[in-house]
């Protein structure tokens, strides 16, 4: 699909809705892509449940995205985002999919921040954020009304420094993966009270590392609680 360049009205069909039983869409590998044009016919993808955007270069601004493909989406349950090179923020696009119970974002590397917006996605069960560099927190206010997540996974976010107070919110989660991110100094007080966290995963994560170093490390308190924590400790110089 390398030259791919327009997703116009030809592509949309001639029926009072666009793409009316389209369940999963892929963009994958479309450098060429610079233009996406919507139709003004009734609702655009209505059971759209699973949207993947992979290498993409032209959708740094997701707003490039047609209405209703993200803004206000019932059903959509599954969004991956990757290799968005330039992409800074996820825009407020994201703040109102109800029904989405998985967000990936891997390989963004001008991604600087999250929305408070996620606030919004009350279905959402995991999260998986990945080689983001130029990430350096998660929003406080943001992890409010997460109160369905169930997985956090952060890997390979150089640049992040802290989980944020906005943990004490994720009161369902059980599964926690904090790998490669070195910058990251220590634990929110809140941790403690993850009563429904089972398993603690921590790599390559020095200072994380020594602070949660069993019955000795200052952060150790906050997750005696945790029924398995695994320590990959990170080798020496």
């Amino acid at each position: 699909m390398d030259a791919f360049k327009c997703f116009n009205n030809d592509c949309y069909g001639d029926g009072e809705q666009s793409f009316p039983a389209l369940e999963e869409l892929i963009f994958r590998d479309m450098p060429s892509l610079e233009e996406w044009t919507t139709v003004d016919r009734g609702e655009n993808f209505p059971c759209l449940r699973k949207l993947w955007i992979h290498g993409c270069p032209s959708f740094d601004e997701l707003e490039v995205l047609p209405d209703g493909l993200l803004q206000n989406h019932k059903v959509l349950e599954t969004l991956w985002i990757s290799r968005l090179r330039n992409l800074k923020t996820l825009s407020h696009q994201l703040d109102n999919l109800s029904a989405l119970k998985k967000l990936t974002i891997n390989f963004c590397n001008s991604l600087e921040y999250l929305p408070d917006g996620l606030k919004n996605l009350r279905s959402l069960e995991t999260l998986e954020l990945s080689w983001c560099d130029s990430l350096t927190s998660l929003p406080a206010t943001g992890l409010q009304g997460l109160s369905s997540l169930r997985s956090l996974s952060i890997q390979n976010c150089k640049e992040l420094s802290c989980l944020s107070e906005g943990v004490k919110h994720l009161t369902a989660l059980q599964y926690l993966m904090i790998i490669g991110c070195p910058e990251m100094t220590f634990l929110p007080e809140d941790m403690q009270h993850l009563n429904a966290l089972r398993a603690l995963y921590i790599g390559r994560c020095p200072h994380l590392e020594r602070r949660c170093e069993k019955e000795k490390g200052e952060d150790w308190p906050k997750i005696a609680h945790v029924r398995e924590i695994h320590m990959h400790l990170t080798e020496q110089p």
